[in-house]
């Protein structure tokens, strides 16, 4: 057996750099205090954007003026309360609380992993843990000690278990076929940097990445999985045959709970044609003018239908397997799942105050306009600016999830 894999370092001096790096809180703050800096080199200099088809430009206003200060105290509560994220993923994790309050996205992930034969077990933990986000945070501490009993029940090493459950549920984050309160936030952060006068039906919604999510679901699972087959497993040293058990989570599914999965099923068979009805049947009331089923209610308030399928979801599950025995029961677990969100809560002021005033100086349209036109300078269009946004966005939504 190799030896096991030690960081060189090159990985030790990137996180020693990341140890360092300030609260997220903190970081808007200062990127709202280079922004006032450099809003304020622009106005200086009359910087000025001009949009397609807008009828004049746009110049950037100084941050650091008396306008500018004006601006952000007198808009700083409503920039908290109007960030987009804020109010979508609270509203997804009000159901999603449900579910996992209940124990029903932990039988779930029990029944999965406990059918899976040995060969196939780095690949299929890799893959229900590419589906993470639907499960919010709570993934990372709840699918790595179950993905480790999964690999030690068919003999493989359960470090590689739970290391492969984490990398899969950080890599793959913002993919899978579920959709989950990451998609409703990214959408909500993509709408809120739009020009004005963008078009309406410009296709910012909560579905608009689902195709590549979901290509993304089914390759990095294969990726990940022979990875842990060809990498991790063979680098790990020999495990004690019987660790002791004191501390482990359980992964046994009672009779009852299978019973409580089978009526949440049913449950979310019969909301979801009822759903779909409503939307596709001609004259349904979740569609458009004229029968329109692309700008329709339906989409419009795809965040309500997904919280109301994980509220009725839940609700079955954890009514038919008796952890729900009381109304009181339901407020009580989403004001639980909520806790775990103060943090995000926190982030949401700074990070309100910097998009707010970050689209109120123009500097991200003036942006837009002169790298538009330095690319264009260089050659750089066409696929290969489309390649190097992908890199670009790549790296900045990895860097958030860490």
């Amino acid at each position: 057996m190799t030896a096991a894999y030690r960081p060189g370092p090159v990985i030790r001096g990137i996180e020693r750099v990341g140890n360092r790096v300030p609260h997220p809180f903190f970081l808007f703050w200062i990127l709202l205090l280079l922004l006032g800096v450099g809003s304020a080199v622009l106005a200086a200099n009359g910087a000025t954007a001009q949009l397609p088809g807008a009828p004049q430009a746009q110049p950037v206003r100084d941050i650091l003026s008396v306008a500018g200060l004006q601006q952000l105290l007198t808009t700083m509560v409503d920039n908290f309360i109007g960030f987009p994220p804020l109010g979508v993923v609270l509203t997804m994790l009000l159901g999603v609380g449900i579910c996992e309050r209940t124990g029903l996205l932990r039988s779930l992930v029990n029944i999965a992993l406990t059918r899976v034969p040995r060969r196939f077990m780095p690949y299929a933990v890799a893959y229900l843990c590419v589906q993470g986000h639907f499960m919010g945070d709570a993934a990372m501490v709840i699918l790595p000690p179950l993905a480790a009993l999964a690999f030690a029940s068919v003999g493989r090493h359960p470090v590689a278990g739970a290391l492969g459950a984490f990398a899969a549920t950080a890599v793959g984050y913002g993919s899978g076929l579920i959709v989950g309160a990451l998609d409703a936030n990214l959408a909500a952060l993509t709408e809120s940097v739009l020009p004005p006068g963008t078009p309406p039906d410009i296709g910012v919604g909560v579905l608009m990445n689902y195709w590549f999510q979901a290509v993304s679901a089914l390759v990095l699972p294969a990726v990940l999985g022979w990875i842990l087959v060809h990498r991790v497993e063979p680098g790990l040293p020999p495990v004690d045959p019987e660790p002791d058990a004191a501390g482990e989570p359980d992964t046994t599914v009672t009779a009852r709970e299978r019973r409580a999965l089978r009526v949440a099923g049913v449950a979310l068979a019969v909301w979801l044609a009822c759903a779909l009805a409503a939307w596709l049947v001609p004259g349904g009331p979740l569609q458009g003018d004229d029968g329109s089923l692309i700008d329709s209610p339906f989409l419009d308030g795809i965040v309500p239908l997904l919280f109301l399928t994980f509220l009725v979801t839940g609700l079955a599950y954890g009514i038919a397997a008796g952890v729900v025995t009381r109304p009181s029961d339901v407020p009580e677990m989403m004001a639980e799942s909520l806790k775990g969100m103060l943090g995000f809560v926190v982030i949401a002021f700074s990070a309100g105050q910097f998009i707010a005033m970050f689209t109120w100086s123009g500097v991200g349209t003036w942006l837009a306009v002169e790298g538009s036109a330095g690319l264009r300078t260089i050659g750089l269009t066409g696929l290969g600016a489309l390649l190097l946004a992908l890199v670009l966005c790549t790296e900045a939504y990895s860097g958030s999830v860490r």
